[in-house]
């Protein structure tokens, strides 16, 4: 390849687009609002799909699982924490999560070279660094860190001598928390801090590029997983022990040179076990065939980015289809300069110029344009991008814990794209240009028509009214997908989520975090009920567990006997503790049956005194009481069509009354004593 002409021809190309600069500019501008599009489109799904784990040797990176064809009968927990696809996946049951003894099993096994635990701690309070202030944080394994191989940016990280829980209490803080709360002040490190009234030490700060382990599951900070129980008073210590509770998410580091499927074969033997034996009964009926299954993180921990795939590939679609438009839109453009460049490429065949040589030239113009183009468009779709994850995050309930930038493959992609696009828009009048009939072309200059017959002019079917054609019917396609997106924004904006918004004004409360006992929350609710309800203006007020649309919510298995049938089957249903006025408040209607009143609570309040001391039981110790009266429940019409189809469901019980999960939740359950419309829990 003759390189000294190809730098002639960039050179001469240059040349040529400093003589016409507004069409340079035009098409610069142009291809650049395209490019950036696209760009920031693909650096979303870059962040949110593409980019490897924040952590050493990503693809040596397995997460356990489990499936079964059935659900468990004698199992509790199978908690997520939204780390992994298990929340999305309705085929079979499935999930992450394992007993704290299975952990135990798996490390002591040698099968991988290091494994670790870790669940989430939910919200924490902490204080001793100005106000208290509400945190996300994460209970893990001592050997967490050096099994994912993180560095410390200050201070050291936990270690597995402080994984004890005669050890000191220490936590390790995120660095952008760091940054936020402590200004990243060396100084933090060493310092005192209460989580939950809990002193702990601040022994360091984890490396800046490790601010979660999947997307949109940001922690503020990691505490040793046996500090839970400590921190949190309803995290029950006979759970932390009990191998029926699952609950904690296994992550291991592959052996050099063993294959995945030989652990996965070794793990899946020792699970299926585990689940016939470790506890007081099988965990799992015959024939539900139990298996594990070791599988890549990088496939596994897809956090948030579930909900964010099929859109960020609609958007990827639609602006493609504007960037066609805008090659479209410069091809045009290039068309007609090319008319004005007859002569000129005329006389150089004349001369024996090949028209090979020419057709090169010519695309090096076209993609010297598009080059410009991409490197503004590189810092359009950058500004593009940070919009789109700030307006994400402003709507989102916790931090994503990933940012979009400037990697090799966003950079790599807005080179090719340039290149790509240089070439769809140059092609067609390069091409063209050099059909010339030299004759016409050298006799009339300008009026010729290249490649064409003088009376070619005339014919409707030319390459210029192909590209307004084309830009025309990919328009149309645009436009006719915003229209539809703007109808489907009206429909959301317009649906009726169960309740009345209007006036509606919602707060949060966690005074477990600040130490408060039951009796001491219950108290607090009742005070701050009856002062916010006389206040001026105020026309109802209530409390509930969860706020509606707030995006959280608590599910439960419960069982239930089918109408007609003979044998109890478990369902699993959202629940939430309400207070008697919340109808009101929410104007959601009561269809059928009465309200929630004040004898209700009282039942409720000693069935959770009763579950507790169950929870709290040592082993050995005599079983406490269980509940004797069921507690009384509200159902919406979406439950009542689901599980009681043409039967009135008032006085019907469900609950975990035959005593088969978990063993100390037992009772009568409870009992429906009203139906209330739909609401919706999340958009």
């Amino acid at each position: 390849m003759d390189f000294a002409s190809i730098w002639n021809d960039i050179r001469y190309g240059l040349r040529l687009l400093a003589r016409t600069p507004a069409f340079t500019a035009i098409a610069v501008l142009t291809l650049a609002l395209g490019i950036g599009a696209n760009t920031a489109i693909f650096s979303i799904i870059d962040a949110i799909m593409l980019r490897s784990l924040p952590v050493q040797d990503a693809q040596r990176l397995a997460v356990l699982r489990w499936t079964a064809d059935q659900r468990a009968s004698h199992i509790h927990g199978m908690s997520s924490y939204g780390d992994t696809e298990e929340n999305y996946s309705d085929i079979k049951p499935t999930s992450t999560s394992f007993p704290r003894l299975f952990y135990e099993q798996v490390k002591a096994s040698g099968q991988f070279q290091d494994v670790a635990g870790f669940a989430n701690g939910g919200g924490m309070s902490l204080s001793g660094n100005g106000p208290a202030e509400s945190v996300r944080g994460q209970s893990v394994t001592g050997n967490y860190f050096t099994t994912l191989g993180i560095n410390p940016a200050a201070g050291r990280l936990l270690t597995p001598a402080d994984d004890d829980p005669a050890a000191p209490p220490a936590l390790v803080l995120n660095y952008q928390y760091w940054q936020k709360a402590f200004g990243g002040s060396a100084s933090a490190v060493g310092k005192v801090v209460k989580i939950n009234n809990v002193p702990f030490t601040i022994v360091g700060v984890a490396e800046p590029r490790f601010l979660a382990l999947s997307f949109g599951n940001n922690y503020d900070l990691w505490i040793p997983l046996s500090f839970r129980p400590v921190i949190n008073p309803r995290f029950e210590t006979r759970r932390y022990s009990d191998p029926m509770s699952f609950w904690l998410l296994i992550i291991g580091r592959e052996k050099p040179g063993v294959a995945l499927a030989q652990t996965q074969a070794a793990l899946n033997v020792m699970f299926r076990n585990y689940v016939a034996h470790a506890g007081d009964k099988p965990m799992f009926q015959e024939g539900n065939n139990p298996t594990l299954l070791v599988v890549p993180a990088q496939q596994a921990l897809v956090g948030g980015s579930v909900r964010y795939r099929d859109p960020s590939r609609v958007l990827m679609a639609a602006v493609g289809l504007v960037l066609l438009i805008a090659c479209a839109n410069v091809a045009g453009l290039a068309l007609t300069r090319a008319s004005a460049r007859r002569r000129e490429i005329a006389v150089r065949l004349a001369l024996g110029a090949r028209r090979t040589r020419l057709l090169r030239q010519l695309m090096t113009e076209s993609v010297l344009v598009a080059a410009f183009g991409g490197i503004l468009g590189i810092l359009l779709g950058f500004w593009g991008s940070q919009a789109i994850f700030k307006m994400l995050s402003s709507t989102a309930t916790r931090s994503f814990g990933f940012s979009s930038g400037l990697d090799w493959r966003v950079l790599a992609f807005t080179a090719a794209v340039s290149l790509v696009t240089g070439i769809l828009f140059g092609l067609a009048p390069a091409l063209r240009s050099i059909r010339l009939d030299l004759t016409p072309a050298l006799k009339s200059g300008s009026q010729a028509a290249a490649g064409n017959k003088p009376e070619s002019r005339h014919r409707w079917l030319s390459v210029g009214n192909a590209l307004v054609a084309l830009q025309a019917a990919l328009a149309i396609v645009v436009l006719m997908g915003a229209g539809l997106l703007v109808h489907t924004l009206r429909n959301l904006k317009n649906i009726n989520p169960g309740f009345d918004t209007r006036n509606l004004l919602t707060f949060e409360l966690r005074p477990d975090l600040a130490g408060y006992k039951q009796t001491q929350i219950d108290d607090l609710y009742r005070d701050l009920h009856e002062r916010i309800s006389h206040l001026p203006g105020v026309l109802s007020a209530s409390y509930s567990g969860d706020a509606l649309l707030a995006g959280s919510w608590s599910r439960t298995g419960v069982h239930y006997l089918p109408p007609g049938g003979s044998k109890k089957v478990e369902i699993e249903a959202d629940i939430m503790p309400v207070s008697p006025e919340f109808l009101d408040t929410l104007k959601i209607p009561l269809l059928a049956g009465r309200n929630l009143a004040g004898r209700d609570y009282e039942i409720a309040a000693k069935d959770f005194e009763m579950t507790l001391a169950q929870h709290q039981a040592k082993p050995g110790e005599p079983e406490p009481p269980a509940p004797t009266v069921p507690q009384p429940a509200l159902v919406n019409q979406l439950f009542v069509k689901k599980f009681y189809p043409g039967v009135n469901p008032l006085g019907q019980r469900f609950g975990d009354e035959d005593g088969s999960i978990p063993e100390w939740r037992k009772g009568p359950g409870y009992e429906i004593v009203g139906i209330v419309g739909n609401a919706k829990y999340d958009s």
